[in-house]
């Protein structure tokens, strides 16, 4: 008989064999093998018993081939498959908790209401400016002059006051430019801080000197200043004078720029509209300039610091003169004139004075307010 020799392998026998379309081969080994003899007929021949195996039994025509039998059984992981899912798990805990400086979480709070959403109006920012003897541009627009002498409530609110003493100077004749502004309220902690013209020395606060030179900055709590030449002039003509402008910046994004020349000062306020209401000589930012007339301002008690409520250190009371009295008997017609004596008449009650000088230098802007050439028409008389 002739043969040849042979292995088969049994991959019946091994667990986890095919699972994975034979993927699982790459990361897995035989647990162990037995292998065993057959014999495979391949004509006819001679004689053979069948015992456990195959034995020769005799010579014949026919021939069988030997093969050897492999069957495995188990299985185990490669060693450099165990390490894969371990960094596959890193990757993706990486992934998951990498910061991202994109990413913006938003978180919705769900609550149950019967009224209708509602969404809160954004903050309506303005600016006032004040020039010259005194002119005014309010938040709302308008352009009111107040000419009179005294102190007066440039701005004021629940939390914050802007008041300004308006001053003749030797070149208004008798009237008024604005001399030095204090600014107070919570906003500022309530301390008080005073700038005037150069003439009027150093910028205080409660009292006490300070920005004793241009360049300099001072912090006390809520209230920050800077002394310097930054900042555009309410009034192009004064570009002919050297810069000196102190910022004084507070709480609520309000701040307020004071231009310093040698005896006046141009002022500018920045701020937020009020929540709960604003007033003074720059109007009431109600977005309606027609009643910002320097005659509404006074009708409504707004224009006039009252005794007892003024910040300066040192007051400044209202002053009037023979040409402004000849003015108000000269320019001021009779029907103005009795609505201007009469608004002032309720003034100088509320404020609770009868000075003279009070009522005759409300009556004068209340005539010429809504002039803003007062001082030429005084001149040409």
């Amino acid at each position: 008989m002739s043969g040849a020799g042979g292995t088969v392998v049994n991959s019946d026998g091994a667990a986890c064999a095919g699972a994975f379309c034979g993927m699982e081969t790459a990361c897995c080994d035989a647990g162990g093998a037995v292998k065993s003899t057959n014999w495979r007929f391949v004509g006819t021949g001679g004689n053979f018993a069948q015992t456990t195996s195959y034995q020769y039994a005799g010579e014949g025509m026919g021939s069988y081939v030997q093969e050897e039998v492999v069957t495995f059984y188990g299985w185990k992981v490669k060693r450099c498959c165990i390490a894969f899912p371990l960094l596959v798990a890193v990757i993706l805990i990486l992934i998951a908790f990498w910061p991202d400086s994109r990413l913006v979480t938003t978180t919705v709070v769900w609550t149950t209401s019967t009224s209708q959403p509602t969404t809160a109006a954004p903050s309506q920012e303005g600016q006032c400016k004040l020039w010259g003897d005194p002119h005014i541009l309010t938040f709302d627009g308008a352009r009111p002059s107040f000419y009179g002498t005294g102190e007066f409530y440039i701005v004021r609110t629940d939390k914050f006051m802007l008041q300004g003493q308006f001053m003749a100077t030797p070149y208004t004749d008798g009237l008024a430019a604005t001399r030095k502004v204090a600014v107070s309220g919570r906003v500022a902690g309530n301390q008080v801080i005073e700038v005037g013209s150069l003439d009027d020395g150093p910028v205080t606060l409660n009292g006490e000197p300070v920005l004793a030179s241009l360049g300099m900055k001072y912090s006390a709590g809520p209230v920050e200043l800077a002394w310097n030449q930054i900042g555009d002039l309410p009034d192009a003509a004064a570009a002919v004078f050297p810069r000196n402008i102190v910022h004084v910046t507070v709480q609520g994004g309000i701040q307020v720029d004071v231009f310093r020349f040698k005896n006046y000062i141009d002022v500018r306020v920045s701020m937020p509209k009020a929540p709960l209401g604003q007033d003074g000589v720059c109007g009431n930012f109600d977005g309606n300039a027609a009643d910002d007339a320097t005659d509404q301002v006074y009708a409504r008690l707004a224009a006039r610091v009252p005794p007892g409520e003024s910040i300066f250190t040192t007051a400044a009371p209202p002053i009037v003169n023979a040409r402004m009295e000849d003015m108000i008997a000269r320019n001021c017609g009779a029907s103005r004139l009795a609505e201007a004596r009469a608004t002032c008449a309720k003034e100088s009650s509320t404020l609770g004075t009868s000075d003279r000088a009070t009522v005759e230098t409300c009556i004068y802007d209340v005539c010429f307010g809504s002039n803003e050439h007062a001082l030429r028409t005084m001149r040409a008389g």
